[in-house]
């Protein structure tokens, strides 16, 4: 491997780009030296290939995650595909990576270029928001201050302090910084929990089913992939999907009719292509999801506790609370919590989210449209 990484290296030196291309690409998937993909994505930019580059960049960051270059180049190419949402992602990852680091001058220049384009293009998002919401019917005096401030958070031109609320998609400023709400403070609740025996009762009958459940965390190749610990793509924290990104699985609520009645007297939160959600959340015996945060602060998560062995229990903000079956457990998915299962035997939650009591139908609806705007900007609607 050696002799290709030296000939190689000289032919790149000379500028002979292509051939580079033509001996490192096919040997890439079965390489074990980060040079191959560091040589191979080099000269892939400078012949604008953008496959082979976005190749090299994920061998690269498989064999090396800590590295910042990858990140920068998978920006490059989603950039230069149109992507300029995910590209950004990518371009933000590796600035935040960067951050506190000393960097070598040629990667201090493409960490000033990522970081001019991702400016750019928050001034860019957040003017269509803008727009967007005008022709829909709120212009700038139809909105709250907290709305306003909310699309230059969601666009990324205003960093304000988001305090204990860290939501990673949208922040709705001036909610009530409350980790925990008390059940008996929603009217629909006590109805819900009175369900329980039947909605395990449905849980059982598929929890011996485990390819029905589906790893929460699946690497889809949208965004820069978080490992959280262990848990991508791994069944030790399954999900069944009753709602997913907004849309009903049709199958499952079929095999669930008695949960699917009781959650349709919940009031859902409706964002096209994120809310509702609703899900048998399952947490094998000795896993723990680390600490997190939602994506926005404009609902907030409930969980039904069916099964729930000892020492099993989840923080939010500072405060560490176990579940009680059939007891309402509702929190602030936007403040950092976490959750473990130290027993022996399976933890199984009924999971939904809703929307925040404090927000009026003007703003839910704003809200709605600015994730209906972004969407628009990327082509998705």
């Amino acid at each position: 491997m050696s002799s290709i990484i030296d000939t190689t290296t000289a032919l790149l030196q000379r500028g002979a780009f292509a051939e580079v291309i033509a001996q490192l690409a096919p040997v890439l998937d079965t390489a074990q030296d980060g040079r191959i993909a560091i040589l191979l994505g080099e000269a892939s930019k400078q012949t604008g290939d953008a496959e082979q580059l976005n190749r090299a960049a994920d061998k690269w960051l498989a064999l090396d995650p800590t590295q910042i270059m990858p990140l920068i180049w998978k920006g490059d190419v989603l950039w230069g595909a149109g992507d300029k949402g995910r590209g950004s992602q990518f371009y933000g990852a590796a600035l935040e990576r960067s951050a506190g680091q000393a960097v070598p001058a040629h990667l201090s220049d493409e960490l000033d270029r990522a970081e001019a384009l991702l400016v750019g293009w928050q001034d860019e998002l957040a003017d269509f928001l803008d727009a967007y919401l005008t022709r829909n019917g709120l212009p700038p005096d139809r909105r709250s201050a907290r709305v306003a401030q909310s699309i230059n958070i969601m666009s990324g031109r205003d960093m304000a302090e988001m305090n204990l609320q860290h939501p990673t998609l949208h922040y709705l400023p001036g909610l009530p910084q409350q980790p925990w709400y008390d059940s008996t403070d929603f009217a629909w609740a006590s109805a819900l929990e009175a369900q329980t025996d039947a909605i395990r009762s449905e849980l059982l009958s598929i929890l011996a089913d485990d390819a029905a459940f589906a790893p929460y965390i699946e690497g889809d190749n949208h965004g820069p992939a978080r490992d959280y610990q262990g848990l991508l793509n791994n069944p030790a924290w399954g999900a069944l999907y009753l709602w997913r990104d907004g849309v009903a699985q049709a199958e499952n609520i079929t095999r669930c009719p008695v949960t699917a009645a009781a959650l349709a007297a919940v009031p859902q939160p409706e964002i096209a292509g994120r809310t509702p959600t609703a899900m048998f959340s399952l947490l094998k015996p000795g896993t723990h999801i680390p600490p997190h945060h939602g994506m926005l602060n404009a609902r907030l998560i409930c969980h039904l506790p069916l099964i729930v062995p000892p020492d099993c229990a989840m923080r939010v903000g500072d405060e560490t609370r176990p579940w009680t079956e059939g007891k309402l457990t509702i929190f602030d998915d936007s403040i950092e919590h976490e959750a473990w299962n130290r027993s022996a035997e399976t933890r199984v939650v009924l999971l939904f989210d809703i929307p925040r009591p404090e927000l009026d139908a003007v703003e839910q609806r704003a809200i709605a449209l600015c994730f209906a705007a972004v969407d628009a900007y990327h082509g998705k609607a």
